[in-house]
């Protein structure tokens, strides 16, 4: 934990913030940082550190607890508002209920108040981290850590009996914190996590299930029923993304074209489908997020195009940002 002082208190207002390493000078986005809640709080410096990048300049926060975040976003969105304030130097954790909703398991603690947490998949190696190069070449972690910072107490075990993706679980004690270990199955298969602060002011952990997919008489032998998949289709309204070769053709348009494509075929094979946009209009980066928050769908796929100065550029490429997403 780093000395910020006690006097300023930093809290995410959006629907959750990107953390980075405090000893960065830049935002680059590292997937061993986990994201935080809207209503977390930390201690943190009340000045920020300022850097430019692209001709922008970014401000930080430092938050005790190790990590950076946004005040206010390049893209315009508010993460954080600081204030003064003290918090209480503990915090006490215990397992409320662990319970199955759709296709998630829902692991709800009772929590003092709301501190930063660590979601940490381990043991994973990647080629060189230093320079931001995290190129596996397969996923090796076998637990998922998840650290509930200034904690000094941590009660109760999940039931992972008959569980699809957890074996085990087991709490360990640090010196200023405790840690919940999630045992895998079987390694490096993990399906993704959310976390969010609930109505009662529990802190949630959304843990997805894998769905057995039912054999069909179609080209991909299967069938998406009981699937969900939320069809995201890049900018849109003011907002024009990429501009194209053709006169008021920008990538806002291209990509809500192939997202009513990839509608189509994903609902011809039984899925069901959540657009977050269906014509040329605006959608907040905070509704978008919402949207998956809400729906918890079993897929996200997000569509955009790149820019080219070549009018003959062609093909496509996939982006994946935790290790659990890597195809081995």
């Amino acid at each position: 934990y780093l000395n910020v002082g006690k006097t300023h208190i930093i809290e995410v207002v959006h629907l959750e913030a990107e953390t980075f390493d405090a000893k960065d000078a830049t935002d680059l986005s590292r997937p061993t940082n986990n994201y935080l809640p809207k209503g977390t709080v930390d201690y943190c410096s009340p000045y920020t550190k300022s850097f430019t990048i692209s001709g922008d300049t970014v401000k930080m926060y430092t938050a005790r607890y190790g990590k950076q975040l946004y005040g206010v976003s390049p893209r315009g969105t508010v993460n954080t508002k600081v204030y003064e304030g003290t918090l209480p130097e503990t915090n006490q954790v215990s397992l409320f209920s662990t319970k199955t909703v759709g296709h998630h398991t829902v692991m709800t603690f009772d929590v003092n108040w709301k501190a930063p947490f660590r979601f940490e998949m381990e043991p994973q190696q990647y080629e060189k981290p230093s320079a931001q190069n995290y190129i596996i070449t397969e996923p090796t972690f076998t637990y998922i850590d998840i650290t509930f910072c200034y904690a000094d107490t941590l009660t109760g075990l999940p039931n992972l009996a008959n569980h699809p993706v957890f074996s085990s679980a087991e709490i360990i004690n640090g010196e200023y914190d405790r840690v919940l270990r999630l045992h895998l199955k079987e390694k490096g298969v993990f399906y993704g996590w959310s976390a969010e602060y609930n109505e009662a002011g529990q802190l949630e952990f959304w843990f997805l299930n894998p769905t057995e997919l039912k054999s069909a008489d179609n080209e991909y032998g299967v069938s998406l029923e009981g699937i969900t998949v939320l069809v995201d289709a890049g900018h849109g309204g003011y907002d024009n993304g990429a501009y194209g070769f053709i006169s008021g053709v920008h990538e806002q348009h291209m990509n809500i074209f192939l997202a009513k494509e990839v509608e189509k075929q994903l609902k011809a094979l039984g899925a069901t489908v959540i657009m977050t946009r269906t014509d040329d209009s605006y959608v907040t980066v905070n509704d978008r997020i919402a949207a998956v928050k809400t729906k918890k769908p079993d897929y996200v796929v997000s569509i955009h195009r790149n820019g080219s100065d070549n009018s003959k550029a062609s093909g496509f490429s996939s982006y994946y940002f935790n290790p659990y997403s890597f195809e081995a």
